[in-house]
Parts: structure tokens; sequence; C-alpha cells
């Protein structure tokens, strides 16, 4: 960099316009390699308007990608887009087919950051094809790995694989060992997804192997944490945590040792530029030393011969006075243009300065919002917890009546409901947070879920807490055109959380839910309410965690502001779109979209818990086995069977279990708790599908993570309830895994 811009002073004096470009082109790629983007785009925006009105087209069209390559490393996408946009139409006017694939590609990349996955896979595949075209194997392959990145984060997990593998090939043709790295660890960390952590290990093992090769400390970290994954996989949590120790220190030493590199560098270039100016000021000096001793010797031999030639001495002085004030000018611009330069590097300084205390001050902006969220979810869970207690105390008490006691025993009731719901919806901004969710689409029935729900609210406690307030139901499709193809839990979940506030801000009126399918292909769902409305200061912040409502007529001040929050998170991944509109004092109505998929083979059976009733089951001449170690839970599930006239066994590890199931053919139905001493549930689970296929189990577990869950069905579980246990949800599930209508 010092001995371009040297070079790029004297061709500003030669007015040299093609090389002067050609060097400010340099000088940004030099700093594109270096990190420092806001100075490359600095330089590059200095070659393009040169090189512009020079008019040599490829030579606009490389700056520009290199201008799009600085502008997307500080995430201005839209001025990347433009750039690489700009260079694709130069390339493609001088059928430059390499470099309108790098363009292409380059495009990609910027889509793919604003998660415009179609639209990059699109430009993907053109860079791909034409790359081909002119035998640019090791190109070929940046671009075979980056369409599996895009099949990647769009779930098409047969397709990620595939084009990884068809990387690794070209990878390995060409020798590129540091693509190899990236691609192994890629096949692994999908492998892990999707829950094969055996096939995940060896891709693991092979890319550290290239990235001790390559010394490449960030694929080393990336395989620490895969392998961490692994081993949570396959339940040895202990390695699990030790390596994830690991990789948390060691990332932390890597980030400290880059910014103390950026630092050295820095001051590195600032002694040097000091340096060379001390360099110039000493040579300056030196001069005028000499100039002075030349002076001296003059004037001696002026006095020498001064009789005979005091005409010339005087014609001599005067040159000499003259010549002087000239070098003194040049001492004093000497000095102007060091204090310049010392005023720079100390500029450049100040700013590496801001950007140190810019990054401290988010640093300190986390830990405040760690603060804040601690601070929430400590009131919300104790304020619920603080009623449980206080009221399961009172219940104690020996003189108070039947009704106060049923009283008391509703309210720490609710309270325990409010507290499931706050647990609940933590672990969904959790999930949707680290992207631990996955959908699964299948066909169903729109309207029966409707109807479902329509059901619930509309019966039973809900009914009785909202007699002032009717609930409609509006459907646009008829019963038989209305098979979808969608994640039908998760717009359950996002129907009955804008339900549950409808209901809770509205206290006379009605509620409305339903459906429209509009001419773009895409199913408008809406709940509208004559409630309070949201006052105009409150509506910037709707979607934002922890931003309650307040609302005076309603008593359940339980709940943590992540409701709406966790809606637009599922809306986002059901490719729809979420918003509201709302007038004080007369309602809101929140509108969502998604995709309008016609189910065209046979529908699959879906059946929501809602449409079974939990009141008076007849369990009679059915027998259950309780697979359950733990005495109170036990107890609580033969508590809440004792009125069915189900026949209960209980098995307290999983050995017992599968004895009892291989010698006990009566048995119609297992609860299967998944952590057991000797032979857990997943084990015993498996091993009772073997003997008996159609003999339904129901996982009933603490764990409650999507993977836990996707594990229970993987070894043959047919149903999931998460503890603690809902006894209407329970009840249900049993009613229709026996086959037996409940009682009117």
């Amino acid at each position: 960099i010092e001995n371009l811009n040297k070079a790029a002073k004297v061709l500003a004096l030669v007015s040299d316009s093609v090389e002067l470009a050609r060097t400010f082109n340099r000088i940004g790629v030099t700093y594109n390699r270096l990190g420092h983007y806001n100075r490359a785009i600095e330089y590059l925006q200095k070659a393009l308007p040169i090189r512009k009105n020079i008019g040599n087209s490829l030579h606009v069209a490389s700056t520009l990608n290199n201008l799009g390559v600085s502008q997307r490393a500080t995430n201005q996408h839209d001025a990347a887009l433009n750039s690489f946009s700009e260079s694709l139409a130069l390339y493609d006017d001088n059928n430059n087919i390499r470099g309108k694939s790098l363009s292409l590609n380059n495009i990609g990349l910027v889509l793919l950051d604003k998660m415009e996955l179609d639209s990059a896979l699109n430009f993907f595949i053109e860079s791909v094809n034409l790359k081909k075209e002119i035998n640019d194997t090791s190109g070929a392959a940046i671009g075979l790995y980056n369409i599996a990145t895009v099949y990647k984060k769009l779930n098409r997990t047969k397709k990620a694989i595939k084009y990884f593998n068809d990387a690794i090939e070209i990878q390995k043709s060409t020798q590129s060992l540091f693509g190899l790295a990236s691609s192994y660890s890629s096949l692994a960390e999908l492998y892990l997804k999707n829950n094969l952590p055996h096939k995940a290990l060896s891709y693991i093992e092979k890319s550290q192997k290239l990235a001790d090769i390559n010394e490449s400390t960030e694929q080393a970290l990336k395989n620490i944490k895969l392998l961490s994954d692994y081993y949570n996989a396959i339940g040895n949590y202990k390695e699990s945590r030790s390596l994830l120790a690991e990789y948390s220190k060691s990332r932390e030493e890597f980030f400290n040792n880059q910014i103390s590199s950026q630092i050295a560098e820095l001051s590195f270039v600032y002694q040097n530029e000091r340096q060379a100016q001390e360099r110039k000021l000493l040579e300056k000096n030196l001069e005028v030393e000499r100039l002075r001793t030349q002076k001296s010797t003059v004037i001696e031999l002026l006095l020498i011969v001064l009789a005979t030639l005091l005409f010339f001495m005087l014609i001599i002085s005067v040159v000499i006075a003259r010549r002087f004030k000239q070098k003194s000018q040049a001492y004093t611009q000497v000095n102007t243009e060091l204090n310049h330069i010392n005023n720079h590097l100390e500029a450049i300084v100040e700013d590496r300065t801001s950007d140190l205390l810019e990054a401290l001050q988010k640093a300190q902006e986390s830990d405040k919002l760690k603060s804040t969220f601690l601070a929430n979810i400590s009131h919300e869970v104790r304020t619920p917890l603080n009623g449980i207690l206080g009221f399961s105390r009172l219940l104690l008490e020996e003189n108070i009546s039947v009704a106060t006691r049923k009283q008391y025993i509703d309210i720490i009731n609710g309270k325990c409901r409010g507290l499931i719901h706050i647990i609940n919806d933590l672990i969904n901004i959790s999930l949707l947070d680290t992207g631990q969710i996955e959908l699964n689409n299948t066909s169903f029935n729109l309207n029966q879920l409707l109807y479902d729900l329509y059901s619930m609210y509309n019966s039973g406690p809900f009914a009785m807490k909202k007699q002032n307030v009717e609930l409609k139901l509006s459907v646009s499709l008829s019963d038989s055109r209305s098979n979808i193809i969608t994640d039908p839990n998760r717009l359950e979940q996002v129907l009955s959380n804008l339900l549950d506030n409808a209901l809770r801000f509205t206290s006379t009126g009605f509620v409305r839910f339903g459906y429209n399918v509009n001419q773009k292909k895409e199913i408008t769902f809406f709940v509208k309410d004559t409630g309070t409305g949201i006052a105009k200061h409150r509506r910037d912040k709707i979607f934002t965690r922890f931003n309650k409502e307040p609302n005076d007529n309603n008593s359940e001040t339980y709940g943590t502001g992540l409701g709406l929050p966790i809606c637009k998170g599922l809306v986002n991944m059901l490719n729809g779109k979420i918003w509201y509109e709302s007038e004080e004092n007369k309602g809101s109505s929140f509108f969502f979209t998604i995709p309008y998929l016609p189910a065209k083979n046979k529908t699959d059976t879906y059946t929501s818990i809602t449409s079974i009733s939990a009141n008076r089951l007849d369990f009679d001449n059915k027998t259950i086995l309780v697979v359950e170690d733990d005495l109170i839970s036990y107890q609580f599930v033969e508590a809440l069977l004792q009125d069915s006239n189900a026949k209960l066994l209980h098995a307290k590890n999983g050995e017992d279990a599968i004895e009892m199931c291989r010698i006990a053919p009566s048995i119609n139905l297992v609860i299967m708790d998944m952590r057991l001493p000797f032979t857990d549930g997943y084990e015993a689970t498996a091993r009772i599908k073997e003997l008996r296929p159609n003999l339904p189990i129901i996982a009933q577990t603490a764990n409650v993570m999507s993977n836990d869950k996707t594990k229970c069905f993987e070894v043959g579980c047919d149903e999931y309830i998460a503890k603690p246990i809902d006894p209407d949800e329970f009840l249900r599930v049993l009613a229709h895994y026996l086959k037996k209508p409940a009682l009117s």
C-alpha cells in the first residue's frame, strides 16, 4: 500500500489516468484482502469514474466486482447487488463468460445473505453452467457448494447432500483442501440436523484432518462445535459439554488474537509512516546543514579574494542568499507535509479507537438485554408461583368451606396453566432463535381444524369465562375442497395464540376467525375482535419480545409478551407474512397468509386433540400399562383414570414393561416414560414394537426439545405428551387411541 500510494502521487503528476486508475484499483483490492473494507471502498470508488471516463468496459466491470465484494462484507447488500448487476451487464455486452459467471455467483451470494433463497439458487445454477462451459473446475466446485448451501437452508436435505458430494468430487480432483474441509463439515452439520450422527462423525474427522493440514483455526473451531453436537446427539452429554467448553474457550482466544493482530498491524503501519517521515526530515536537515557548510566555504573564499573581487563577491552573495531562501521554503513545505501526514495517522487511530468503543458499547448493550430478559422471566415465573404456594398453604386450613376450597383449587389450577404457558413460550422462542423448529408438512382438512378450534373455544371453561362474547367462524372453501398441504400443528399454534389474545382483551361483542383464498394462491387467515384495541404509542412494538398490552378488564396477568413474536416467527417459517389493523376502544384485526397448496392425493388423517371430548370417558374392558419409575407420577395417572373403568398395570422399568407386553395380550395401550432405570423408554419402545407392532405407545417425558420429540417417534411411539401433563389433553389422546367414544 505504501509503494502503491507513492506511485499514485507520481501518476497524478504526469496525468497517466490509465495507470492511476489501475493503481487505485490495486490499493482497493489490497485493503480488501486485509479486511479494511471501508478503505477498500474509498479507493475503488476513486478508480471507478476514471475507468468509466477512459471507456474500457472490462476494466470497469472488474472494479465494480471488487467494489461489490467490499460492500457485501460491510452488509451494504443493496449497494453490492447494484455493483454486481452493473458488472454482469458489462461482461454480457463483451461476451466475457468468465467474468459473467463470477458476477452471477456474487449476486447469488448477496441474495443468499438476504435469504432470498429461490432467486439465489437460480443465479448459482447459471454461474455453474457457465464455469463448466469454460472448464473452470475450481469455480464450478465453489458454485456447487453454494447451491448445496441454499438447499440446506430450504431444508431440502437430499438435494443439499447431492450437491455437496458433487462439489467434493471436483475439489478432490483439484486438490482444493480448504474447499474439501468446508464441504465435509457442511455435510456433517446436515446429517446431525437430520438425526444421523454416526454418518456425520466420519465427515467431521475428514474435515478436521484437512483443517490441521491447512492450519485453519476457524475450520478447526467449527469442527469442535460439530463434534460436541455429535456427542449430544448420541447421548454422551459429558463429552459434549467438555467439547462445548473447549470450543467456547478456543473461539474467545481466536477472536482476541484477531483483534490483537489488527491493533499490531495498525501500530506497524503507523510506525512505518512515522519512521519514513522522520527519515525525510533528517535528509532535509542534512541538506540544510550541507548548504550552511557550503555557504561558510564560499564566504572564506570570498574573504581571501576580497580585495580584488569585491564586485563579484557581492553578486555571488546575492545568488547564495536567494538559493538559501529557496531551500528554506522547501524545508517549510516538507514540515507542512509531515504535519499533514501525522494528522492523517492520528485520524486513522481515532477512527479505529471509535470502532473499538462501538464494539464495546454493543457488548454492554448485549449484557443489558440479557439482564432485562432474566428480570422479565424472574417476574413472570414468580408471579404464578406466588399464587400457587399461597393458596396451597390456605388449603391446609381446616375451617374453610367446601366452596372456598374449590375456589382456591381453581385459582391454583389456573396459575399452574399460566406457568406452563410461560414455559412453553420460552421454549418456542428459544427453538425459533436457534433454528431447531422443523416443519412437518402434510395433507389435512383445513375446515376440520377450524371446526375443532371453534368447538374448543366455544365450550367448557373458555365459554364460561366469556359469556358476553360471541365466537364466530367463517370458512371460504367447501369441506371437500379444503384439503391443503402445510404443517397443521404450527398453523393451529398460531391461530390459538391469536384467539387467546382476542378473547383476553374482549369483554363484550364478538370474536370472528376464519380464512379467505385470494387470487395470488394465498390463504389469508383473520382473527377479528371488538375488544380494547391497541394504543397508538404501542403499535410499533407489538411484535417485539416482552411487550405486554395492559388490560384493566382482565385479571389474568401472567404471560411473557412472547405470543405475537412466536406467531411472527412461525408464519415466516410457513412462507407467509403477518400484520394487523386496530382502532383504540373498537377492536383489533390480525391477518396472516400462507401459500395455498391444495392436496392432490388422498388427505392424511389429522385429528386435533381438541376434537375429542375429555368428559366422562368410558374405557371399560380396556387394559392400560403405565411404565413409570416415579410413584407420584404413576399415582397421578391412576387418579386421572379412576372413573374411566380402565384396568391399570404398572411397570417400574423397561425390562418389566417388555415382559408384561409379551405375556399379556390383553394390554390395549402403553403409557411410556422415556427416562427409566436399566432399560430406558426408547429401547423398551423399540423392542415392544418388534413384539406387537400395532400396540399404541404414548411417550410421556419432560424432554421437550424438537429433537427429543423426533427421537420418540423414530423408535416407534405413536404419540408424544410433554410433562407436566395436561389432564384434558391426556384423556383426549387416550380416547383417540383406545377407539372408545366419549359418553355424552
